[in-house]
């Protein structure tokens, strides 16, 4: 059962990420994710309504899963999609997805540092095969040319050459640069989808409330990203009648995929770990990679060593689940 719901999310993942990249190409990004976190909720307190009308037994109350289930939802709704939507828009479907896989090897590093769970030379290695595999997924041709040195004044001490060498402002246009480059945003998705999931997978298996878990991280994801981005959005709603259709229309189906891959995803927890689950349901290169090819006309000029690293980020996360 568990492996069957893992799966349904992984679809609605990978189909999300599709119709993020064609979405993102027609309307504004933060009205286009307002409009999808919105229909996470009202899709998901619609369906908790329905079962609550359905239910023969009370819910019953538990706090501390609650609470769980709150925190996720900072996390994954507003943190994780919100960062990757912008990877996406910048690196590409087939790229930004072969980065979320990473989030299980991300969770195994949390575990380590905040469990105290120790990690063994199988779990090393295959933390090393996946940075592999990222460093092929995000290598384009001369990123690691290096920058043209300046003139050193003549009687320049080292100290002095050294500050010479380096633009001005450099560890800031460094810092940008890695950002506009997506690489940091999907990595920050990552880690941050992460920490949701362990959240998410405490919580489910005290209290087996899926769907209100779902609901519950979207009502507070949408909450941080309106408080966040109040002005942005001010602009972004002033453009809502002026806006294509199609682009709306994309962004309720992207609400849509979204609540039910959180439902299905949270649901799987409760029966198989949360590894297990994780495996499952990032594997999104295995579909997406195929799909982006031959929908999308390969725009992203997918060469050899990018589907290369997309493999052996697959295998490093399979050797961390089945270390």
């Amino acid at each position: 059962m568990g492996e069957l719901l893992a799966l349904l999310a992984l679809v609605m993942y990978s189909t999300n990420v599709i119709v993020t990249k064609i979405a993102s190409d027609k309307l504004d990004l933060n009205l286009g994710f307002t409009i999808s976190v919105a229909v996470n909720v009202v899709c998901g307190g619609g369906v908790l309504l329905v079962q609550q009308a359905l239910r023969e037994a009370p819910m019953g109350w538990h706090p501390e899963a609650f609470g769980w289930f709150l925190l996720a939802g900072v996390f994954s709704t507003f943190l994780g999609r919100w960062l990757f939507f912008h990877a996406v828009a910048v690196l590409g479907p087939a790229k930004s997805s072969a980065f979320q896989v990473s989030n299980p090897m991300f969770t195994v590093v949390i575990a380590w540092i905040f469990l105290g769970e120790t990690l063994g030379a199988s779990s090393l290695m295959a933390i090393g095969v996946t940075v592999v595999g990222l460093l092929l997924v995000s290598y384009v041709p001369g990123m690691f040319s290096r920058t043209p040195v300046a003139a050193v004044p003549p009687g320049a001490g080292g100290e002095a050459a050294a500050l010479v060498a380096l633009p001005p402002n450099h560890w800031a246009a460094t810092v940008r640069g890695a950002a506009r480059s997506g690489v940091a945003l999907a990595l920050f998705s990552a880690a941050s989808y992460s920490v949701s999931n362990v959240l998410r997978g405490a919580a489910v298996r005290s209290w087996n409330e899926p769907i209100l878990g779902a609901t519950l991280g979207a009502l507070v994801g949408m909450t941080c990203h309106l408080v966040a981005n109040r002005r942005k959005l001010q602009r972004s709603w002033s453009m809502l009648g002026a806006s294509r259709r199609d682009g709306l229309l994309l962004y309720v189906l992207i609400g849509l995929l979204t609540i039910t891959a959180q439902v299905s995803s949270i649901s799987s927890m409760h029966y198989i770990p949360v590894s297990i689950s994780n495996m499952i349901t990032m594997s999104m290169p295995v579909l997406v990679t195929p799909a982006s090819y031959f929908l999308l006309k390969n725009k992203e000029n997918l060469r050899p060593h990018t589907v290369v690293g997309i493999l052996l980020v697959l295998a490093g996360i399979t050797m961390v689940v089945l270390r």
